[in-house]
C-alpha cells in the first residue's frame, strides 16, 4: 500500500514581501515529497494570475475585500476583516480536503496572522509560524 504524503497548507500575509518567501518554502517542501497548497486572497489571486503549471496548488481565501477596496480603511479594520473572513475560508479549505486522498496535515502561517493557529487547532492540525 502506498504511503500518503504530508499536505501542508501555507497561509501568507497577502503582500508580495510575504507571499514570495512562503511560495519559495512551498517549492522546497515539494522537493522533499510533500504536497502544498498556498492560500492567496481572492484579490491577490486575480491580480497575479498564478502559473497553472506550478506544482503548488492554490486556494483562494477571503480577506473581506475580494473586489479590492474603493475607500480608505485603517490597518486595524483590514486585519479584523481578514481574521473574520480568512478564518472562515481557511476552515472551508481544510474541510474540503478532509475527505480527499491527501488531507491537510500541517499549516504554516505567516507570523503576522497568528489567528491562523486557532483555525489549525480547531481541526487538530499541526501548525507553525513562518517569519519573513
Amino acid at each position: 500500500m502506498e504511503q500518503k504524503r504530508g499536505h501542508v497548507l501555507a497561509v501568507p500575509y497577502p503582500t508580495q514581501g510575504h507571499i514570495t518567501p512562503i511560495r519559495q518554502f512551498c517549492k522546497r517542501l515539494i522537493s522533499k515529497g510533500l504536497e502544498t497548497t498556498l492560500t492567496l486572497t481572492t484579490f491577490v489571486f486575480n491580480s497575479i494570475k498564478p502559473d497553472p503549471s506550478s506544482p503548488i496548488s492554490i486556494a483562494n481565501i477571503s480577506d473581506g475585500y475580494d473586489q479590492g477596496c474603493e475607500s480608505p480603511y485603517t490597518i486595524h479594520e483590514y486585519l479584523q476583516n481578514f481574521k473574520t473572513f480568512g478564518s472562515r475560508t481557511i476552515a472551508d479549505i481544510i474541510r474540503k480536503h478532509q475527505t480527499s486522498d491527501n488531507p491537510i496535515t500541517c499549516m504554516v502561517y505567516d507570523a503576522f496572522i497568528p489567528w491562523a493557529l486557532d483555525v489549525a487547532r480547531e481541526f487538530g492540525i499541526a501548525a507553525a509560524p513562518f517569519f519573513t
